[in-house]
Formats: C-alpha cells, structure tokens, sequence
C-alpha cells in the first residue's frame, strides 16, 4: 500500500470544506484523510531553506533505518505474514495509525524552532539506531551461543559433554593421589589404542 501527504494550502481550495474537494479530485483513486499538523514557529526564509534541507537528510537517514529494520525482521523471521504483523508505528498497523494520526504536542511542541525539532528529530534516530545495532548484537549473541550449546550436545563425543554419557559413580572421587581422566577414542581406532 501506497501513501502521499499531501500539503494544500487551505486558500487554495475553492470550497468551505478542502477534503471535500479533495476527495472530489482524487475520486476512487484513493482515500483523502485530514492529517493535522500544528502552526510551526517559522523563522526567516535562509533558515526555512537549510532546515528544509536538513529535513531532506533527515528524510533519507530514516528512510535508510526502516529499511535496515525491515531486512532484520525478513532475516530473522522467514514469513512474510510474521513480518507484516511486526511492521507497527506506536503499537498499531502502520494504515491505522495514518488514518489516527495526532500530533504529539508533549514531545514535538510547536511553540519550538523548527530548528530545534529537527535536532530532536535527528537525536531519536540515532537512538533508534543504536537500539536497533545494539538488539541485533545480542541475538546474534545468542544464536552463536545457542548454535555452540547445540554442537556439544549433538557432536561427536571429542566436543560434546559426557555428563549424560558416563555415570559418575564410576569415576574415582576425593582421592589424594589418583585422578580420573576420560579418554575419546574413535572406533576404528581402537586396536591402536
């Protein structure tokens, strides 16, 4: 599913209602929902044209983290339906959300600079990112370790435990002069040994 935000100055429009015009333009095309965004505290035009600059490698880095996330999940799930489930923006699926969306007045105040959300902006990603880095490292710590504690339980008997194998009241115990020491010895080696 596609989206398109659409920015539309509300002079613009010809009508008392501007989604109805909309929705008169777009017909069976698609849907026209309102998406409210707050009145920014806009600066001079230099600072309009580097913010929207910034805003445009903002734009790219986050696009570059989701994509980065969305291979992790294909990787590590293998189902396409397990990862349609997963893709959640604030805990709902990504249409809902588009079609529910409120400005969050509490973290991105409009009263700020431009400036300074954008720098807020640009501080979560990094966050993300590194939550992201970090969440990966350690599964794949896991699987490592996971893969190992396989190994010594189904490998041959020179990597595996013998825990399972000998009972240990046959080994000799708290002796102050002799050891037990286990020894592997292949098949068809036997004779040789």
């Amino acid at each position: 599913m596609k989206y398109c935000l659409v920015s539309v100055p509300l002079e613009a429009v010809d009508s008392d209602e501007p989604l109805d015009a909309l929705k008169g333009i777009i017909g069976d095309n698609g849907t026209v929902l309102n998406f409210a965004v707050p009145d920014f505290k806009i600066g001079t035009l230099d600072a309009l044209v580097q913010q929207a600059d910034d805003l445009g490698k903002l734009d790219t880095n986050c696009e570059g983290l989701v994509a980065k996330v969305a291979d992790s999940l294909k990787s590590l799930l293998d189902d396409s339906d397990k990862v349609e489930e997963q893709k959640l923006v604030n805990d709902k699926p990504t249409d809902n959300y588009l079609r529910t969306f409120n400005w969050n007045k509490v973290r991105y105040r409009a009263d700020k600079p431009i400036a300074e959300l954008i720098d807020t902006l640009q501080k979560e990603l990094v966050t993300v990112d590194s939550d992201v880095k970090g969440k990966l490292n350690q599964y794949n710590q896991v699987k490592t370790n996971l893969a190992t504690l396989q190994r010594k339980q189904t490998g041959n008997l020179t990597t595996k435990s013998l825990t399972p194998i000998v009972d240990p009241s046959l080994l000799i115990q708290d002796s102050e002069y002799l050891e037990t020491h286990l020894i592997v010895v292949p098949a068809n080696l036997k004779k040789d040994f």
